[in-house]
């Protein structure tokens, strides 16, 4: 990096988490503090002084204290983009550091802003999410440094690789597009997997046919379609009978489908989030099933704190 920058270039660290650290842990308790209505770890944003949660949004003052034990020893765990700025600024405080992502450019005019601070000659160090790396032309960009996009590799969404796979050249994409010498590093534990070879050699089409063949090999879309039932109420336990309940009624048991299962955004605002999710070989099955489930007098007669919807070839659920 400082090489890059001695030279008059930029650098573009991705790191797709806003804020200061990922999580907040209790050294006493080993628990991680989370948001009560959401089940997820708060995001500290050490500027603010606040802990917030991604998913609903509600937040509180950031302090030491265990919301468990109340033992005064919690400790900022991983990282974002506002920790890798200020370690930015203290480790090159004569480089201009230029931090975009949502809580930096909540509004069109701030993110126009950020965008033509980056349009400058100046060496710049810019710590951004994804929101940079689609079609913006950085000049001068020479160095990409991805950080910690391991995680994606261990997704419970089938459509993870398939993300990564497309955010990571597109990201490799915004250096050298001047043609001078450029370089990209990316973090990772698993140098042998088979999306870093893809990347290095600039070789997308073949990892995306290797993905299509590990869909059809598991009859996934698109060599598939389904339908996803999403309820939502205060009792997990209760979604789960419900929908158990839907799933082996008649005139649905005879169509393939999984066991209800928790949303991969299982609480939300208080509301846990359950969902049955059907496939089926052909889009004229689909619709018919469709036609059952709307027809379906259990659906209709829900109980009251129990609210349903249907989304067709889901892309979350």
């Amino acid at each position: 990096m400082a090489i890059v920058l001695n030279k008059q270039g930029k650098v573009l660290l991705f790191i797709n988490r806003r804020g200061y650290a990922a999580a907040l842990w209790c050294e006493q308790c080993q628990k991680v503090q989370k948001c009560p209505d959401c089940d997820k770890p708060y995001t500290l944003h050490m500027e603010q002084r606040v802990l917030r949660c991604h998913r609903c949004e509600a937040e509180k003052a950031y302090t030491v204290s265990c919301q468990y034990c109340h033992s005064q020893s919690c400790l900022a765990l991983g990282q974002g983009t506002e920790r890798l700025a200020q370690a930015m600024a203290e480790r090159f405080p004569e480089v201009d550091i230029v931090q975009m992502d949502k809580d930096t450019c909540p509004t069109w005019a701030t993110l126009k802003e950020k965008l033509s601070q980056i349009q400058s000659d100046r060496p710049q160090i810019i710590v951004a999410t994804q929101m940079l790396v689609k079609s913006h032309n950085i000049p001068n960009l020479h160095m990409v440094v991805t950080i910690e996009v391991d995680k994606a590799l261990f997704s419970k969404d089938y459509r993870a690789e398939e993300y990564l796979l497309q955010q990571m050249h597109q990201v490799s994409g915004r250096v050298g597009r001047d043609g001078s010498q450029s370089t990209v590093y990316i973090q990772t534990a698993h140098t042998e997997h088979a999306i870093w070879q893809s990347v290095a050699g600039h070789n997308y089409l073949t990892m995306a046919y290797k993905l299509l063949e590990k869909r059809q090999q598991y009859s996934l879309p698109p060599y598939s379609q389904q339908i996803c039932l999403l309820l939502s109420g205060p009792s997990q336990l209760q979604l789960i009978q419900f929908a158990e309940t839907i799933r082996n009624s008649e005139g649905l048991r005879h169509y393939q489908s999984f066991p209800a299962m928790p949303s991969l955004v299982a609480k939300m605002a208080k509301q846990y989030r359950v969902v049955l999710l059907w496939q089926t070989e052909d889009s004229i099955t689909q619709r018919t099933l469709v036609a059952c489930l709307r027809r379906a007098k259990l659906l209709q007669n829900a109980p009251k704190k129990i609210s349903w919807e249907l989304d067709l070839d889901p892309i979350d659920w």
